[in-house]
């Protein structure tokens, strides 16, 4: 239980309501009792075309509108635990074992700013210290055209105008920081250009004036 501070500290991040949190505490009646309340469609996104076509990537369209904002005035740091410093180096090493590029990167996010960003200034510092690419797009919302009001959906997730921004973004950052192989017309990449087309083709017709609204139940 030596790590449950750090569990109860990333459960209030991720869920709103207080009174459910504790849920998530001592969670395994709680996960493994859900099986009354899932529907076939619930699984079959899971092993059906729509595994394929979202690769885990869940498209919320109805946003829900909050306070996002550049966090950049908080310079003040925290130190990092040592339990966390030892696995950020166990996984700068096993990147560096591998040929890999290591690249730390927040998307945007709501947060108690004062509270929580001298931690994410510290994983910054560390970053730079040791030569990893660091991207926090908070710090590129005007950028990004990025908007609390249409571009953030339940939990925090983004919506789905939220996460073509999130994902251009990334793209144009990963361009320039990292070389990249161009996989398109590779037919071991096959898999992500036909997820491409299928997600195009639901955009157009999720968008489109007579487009029935999608039940965002089957992406949780």
């Amino acid at each position: 239980m030596r790590s449950l501070p750090i569990k109860w500290e990333a459960i209030c991040d991720v869920v709103e309501e207080p009174g459910e949190r504790l849920n998530y505490i001592f969670d395994f009646s709680f996960y493994h009792s859900r099986y009354h309340a899932l529907k076939s469609d619930q699984i079959h996104i899971l092993t059906g075309p729509k595994a394929k076509m979202y690769l885990g990537f869940s498209p919320y369209r109805n946003p829900e509108p909050k306070a996002i904002k550049d966090p950049s005035y908080v310079t003040e740091r925290k130190p990092l635990g040592d339990e966390t410093l030892y696995y950020l180096d166990k996984i700068k090493e096993l990147a560096k074992e591998h040929n890999c590029t290591l690249v730390f990167c927040f998307t945007p996010y709501v947060s108690h700013y004062k509270k929580k960003q001298p931690v994410y200034n510290s994983v910054e510092d560390y970053a730079k210290e040791n030569g990893i690419p660091f991207l926090n797009m908070n710090y590129h919302l005007d950028e990004m055209g990025f908007d609390g009001e249409t571009d953030l959906s339940k939990g925090g997730h983004v919506s789905y105008s939220g996460a073509k921004k999130v994902g251009k973004c990334l793209a144009e950052f990963l361009k320039e920081n990292c070389d990249l192989e161009d996989h398109r017309g590779d037919d071991a990449y096959a898999v992500y250009e036909e997820s491409c087309r299928q997600l195009k083709e639901w955009e157009q017709t999720a968008e489109g004036n007579d487009a029935p609204e999608e039940d965002e139940s089957e992406f949780e």
